[in-house]
């Protein structure tokens, strides 16, 4: 238990770190766009984790996982985008980012396995 409380703890912290981020950059209309979608798709990933482990069945445990690893994703695509943009200074801030994301596709991925063996 103590361990999915960190998941669940990261995966806060994945969110909130992009919403700050996207605050750093709110007056830049090109950029809204694309933070409106990596702010999606990081809170997606918590959020999908979430609904997972309220499911009954493994089918829904899996569809949830299967979801949560698309978004995760679709947060390093974006990242990979806003990093291509170039926004100064945040440049350690959107690797660190785009590692967590990597970190969990990687964790979503092992458990999708696990599960399919069984």
């Amino acid at each position: 238990m103590e361990n999915n409380n960190l998941i669940r703890e990261r995966l806060i912290k994945l969110t909130v770190d992009v919403l700050k981020l996207a605050h750093k950059y709110n007056k830049d209309r090109e950029l809204a766009p694309i933070f409106n979608q990596v702010i999606r798709s990081a809170g997606s990933i918590g959020a999908n984790v979430a609904e997972a482990h309220g499911s009954v069945t493994k089918d829904g445990f899996a569809r949830y996982f299967h979801i949560t690893l698309q978004s995760a994703h679709e947060t390093h695509y974006w990242l990979d985008v806003l990093r291509s943009y170039g926004i100064a200074g945040n440049e350690g801030v959107l690797e660190s980012l785009k590692k967590e994301s990597q970190e969990f596709a990687k964790i979503i991925r092992a458990s999708l396995k696990t599960m399919k063996a069984r």
